[in-house]
């Protein structure tokens, strides 16, 4: 065991905490992904990728990371309604993939792939209420959603709508094909 003594002046432990990301659209780069599992409800142990985003550019937010999980199956929400893989799907056509290539991935090949994510903000749930109570007072937490190709967004929102939806970049080199003989991580 280590014991130390630390000065630790008080003024800059209260600022060293991480304030919130904006509300918006960021572009990021998928810096990690991880295999784990539903832990409860009807899907409990199905799989779940954790995805680790780390925020492309844009100071003081170059750097800082976003977190989201998304669910590896075909399941069902609360109420029995098909529960689709969106997220998952949202990413890989983000980062330039097609359906096939999707269903049979690497997650290796995507790390290092860069695409836009919407930000916006949540309340938190207590884990001890089963997560449907506030805190006291009220916390919040970033929730990503809409992802969009970097091509997509760097083309003016009005050619984009204009030609009838979004464009995505063509998959190229290593990351569009398979790796010959190499059996694929995820199968969906």
């Amino acid at each position: 065991m280590v014991r130390l003594t630390l000065n630790v002046d008080e003024e800059v432990f209260e600022g060293s905490g991480f304030e919130l990301i904006p509300t918006g659209r960021h572009k990021v780069t998928i810096f990690e992904i991880t295999e784990s599992e539903v832990k409860t409800g009807k899907n409990a142990g199905k799989p779940r990728l954790k995805f680790q985003f780390k925020i492309a550019e844009g100071e003081p937010l170059a750097g800082r990371y976003l977190f989201h999980d998304a669910n590896a199956f075909e399941g069902t929400d609360k109420e029995g309604k098909p529960l689709p893989m969106y997220d998952l799907l949202g990413i890989g056509k983000a980062i330039g993939l097609s359906a096939d290539q999707v269903r049979n991935f690497d997650s290796d090949e995507w790390l290092g792939e860069e695409l836009f994510v919407t930000v916006t903000h949540e309340e938190k749930k207590t884990k001890e209420s089963n997560y449907t109570e506030s805190f006291d007072p009220k916390e919040y937490r970033e929730r990503l959603k809409g992802w969009r190709s970097t091509s997509s967004v760097t083309t003016s929102l009005g050619a984009a709508e204009a030609a009838g939806g979004t464009t995505v970049k063509a998959a190229t080199g290593a990351k569009a094909t398979a790796k010959a003989g190499a059996k694929p991580k995820y199968t969906l």
